[in-house]
């Protein structure tokens, strides 16, 4: 490897663990936003106090009947164990028919005699496992309050407390099916009595009390997520560009300022510079004393050639020194005022986007960054943007299912409009500015009253995504067209689908109608443009020529019909110009 390429290595790889530790530093800048302890305590010692529970014995505490053990506990059920059934009289009435005892053995060591049956025993084993799910969902609660996950599903779950709330629906079931086993528990114990007039009782003991308390530590760490404040969506965003912005090592642009005025003749009480050599004050005062000897101030320069102790020069080669001198200074000054001038211009374009209109050609008008105004509100990606005809806003289209209407001289959200239940696709405006039309992927176009921002009419009758809506230039028609294949010719006054046009073979991508409401164009993921008879709903010609899907349409003006040119090389040199005409 030779010694510019190991050099460009090692450079590469010092750029990349750079900005991998950056990276990572960020991360964790972010993280630890996201961490929220005061629930990951709540959820550990819920955590420890369900896994003690379920290990303790101390469950139900009965008195009064046949059953051996004084404590019922969860830990006896683990095992499978086997169930035996003992038919034996009542002790008080000999003459009342067998009783059924069971005896349940879960291993070697315990015999549980007369205490439960096989409901009791499917109660209590249906309790261990949610008692266990309660568990499971409460540890992943806690890792990600104490770790703080980044990723959107992972994110969305620990802010809206989902595993915590899991949590207390199943520790809630557990408490309910509790009672439901104390009630099977104690039927037992009254059918085993040993004698009339004892008394039987089943009480929840130590285990049970320790799920209560876990659930209201589970309750307390919801608490403590729906309660925190957290980022939203653009404030993250934000402080994401600023961590970009502050790991740049240069900035974009480097001002230099230049002093705004220059001092040409210096004053008498300020000192000369010091990097004046004696020559340099040698050539000044020979250059004075001749500027006074020509000019005729002859006693003047006998004066100061004695004071400056020079001689006075009678020579004619150089006596023009003091004025060439003066004019060099006067062009460099107006040299660094105009290099001044073309700064202020050079900031002014960097900061307003380009210079004036008027020191521009009617080919540079294209806008330039930076730009006037953000406008953020949208949820999800912004589908089409429209202006208003005569009032200063703007709407747009999302598919957040919503629209957003903004005024675009100061750059503020005035209201959103909502109705749809899936993206919506595109927006129109009518000539007077008095409707809008949108169409969404809910397979329905929606009349909007824009007076009143209030939705008036839905019209259904696509059977897929609706992709594309306009007016007609007279306002009388809505025109849309669908994932269906088809394009559908709606009336304003009614909201009736007056015709149908059928003809492409596959998605309709976008309609446009021509200026005079004579013609309709649309453009298909088929790659075809088909042209239609707007009165008869005929297909007057189809285009093609492309090799791929056809997203958008439009038609030109009359106007620009002349600067619209194809060229065709005509043999090696020659190119003619055709002018196309209107259809």
């Amino acid at each position: 490897m030779s010694p510019s390429n190991h050099h460009q290595f090692f450079s590469r790889l010092r750029s990349y663990l750079t900005f991998t530790r950056n990276s990572h530093q960020e991360d964790q800048i972010r993280k630890k936003h996201e961490r929220n302890y005061a629930a990951a305590i709540c959820s550990m010692f819920a955590v420890a106090t369900l896994a003690v529970s379920l290990s303790d014995y101390r469950w139900f505490w009965l008195h009064g009947g046949l059953c051996n053990s004084r404590y019922l506990g969860l830990n006896m059920f683990f095992s499978v164990g086997k169930l035996f059934v003992i038919r034996a009289p009542i002790l008080w009435d000999p003459s009342a028919p067998m009783n059924d005892i069971y005896q349940f053995k879960p291993n070697d060591y315990i015999e549980l005699t007369g205490c439960v049956d096989t409901r009791s025993i499917l109660i209590l084993r249906l309790m261990i496992t949610f008692i266990c799910l309660a568990i499971v969902s409460s540890t992943i609660g806690f890792l990600l309050d104490a770790l703080g996950p980044m990723r959107y599903g992972l994110k969305f779950m620990r802010r809206h407390a989902f595993w915590h709330i899991l949590s207390v629906i199943l520790c809630t079931i557990v408490i309910g099916l509790c009672f439901y086993a104390s009630e099977l528990i104690y039927e037992i114990q009254d059918k085993t009595r040993s004698k009339i007039g004892t008394k039987i009782e089943v009480q929840f003991d130590i285990a049970y009390y320790l799920v209560v308390i876990a659930n209201g530590l589970l309750m307390l760490a919801i608490a403590c997520t729906l309660l925190r404040k957290y980022p939203t969506y653009e404030e993250e965003h934000f402080d994401r560009l600023i961590d970009d912005w502050s790991r740049r090592e240069q900035p974009l642009f480097i001002e230099r300022s230049l002093p705004a005025t220059i001092s040409t003749i210096p004053t008498s009480n300020e000192p000369p510079p010091d990097y004046y050599s004696e020559e340099d004050f040698l050539v000044v005062n020979q250059a004075i004393a001749d500027y006074l000897g020509i000019n005729g101030y002859t006693i003047s320069c006998k004066e100061f050639c004695r004071e400056a102790n020079i001689s006075i020069n009678d020579s004619t080669d150089k006596k023009d020194q003091l004025e060439k001198k003066w004019t060099s200074v006067i062009r460099l000054q107006k040299k660094v005022m105009d290099l001044e001038l073309k700064l202020q211009e050079a900031l002014q374009e960097a900061t307003t986007g380009g210079p004036t209109r008027e020191k521009r050609s009617p080919t540079e008008w294209v806008p330039r960054p930076p730009e006037k105004f953000e406008l953020k509100g949208h949820r999800d990606t912004v589908t089409h943007v429209v202006f208003h005809p005569t009032f200063d806003v703007i709407a747009s289209s999302s598919e957040d299912a919503t629209i957003k209407i903004w005024d675009y001289e100061s750059g503020e959200h005035e209201r959103t409009l909502k109705g749809h239940t899936a993206p919506v696709q595109d927006i129109a405006f009518d000539r007077t500015g008095k409707w809008l039309v949108s169409c969404s992927a809910d397979l329905s176009v929606r009349l909007w009253d824009f007076q009143t921002f209030q939705c008036v009419k839905t019209m259904h009758g696509h059977d897929h995504n609706v992709s594309s809506v306009t007016f007609t230039p007279s306002g009388d028609h809505i025109i849309s067209c669908s994932r269906d294949k088809t394009i559908k010719i709606w009336e304003v006054t009614t909201t009736f689908c007056i015709k149908t046009l059928v003809g492409h073979h596959e998605w309709v991508r976008m309609v446009r109608v021509y200026e005079d409401s004579t013609l309709l164009a649309s453009s298909s993921v088929d790659h075809t443009i088909r042209i239609w008879s707007l009165p008869s709903g005929e297909c007057k010609s189809e285009l093609r020529g492309h090799d791929n899907v056809i997203e958008c349409i439009a038609w030109a003006p009359d106007s620009a019909g002349c600067h619209i040119a194809e060229p065709i090389a005509n043999g090696v040199t020659e190119v003619i110009y055709f002018c196309l005409n209107p259809i």
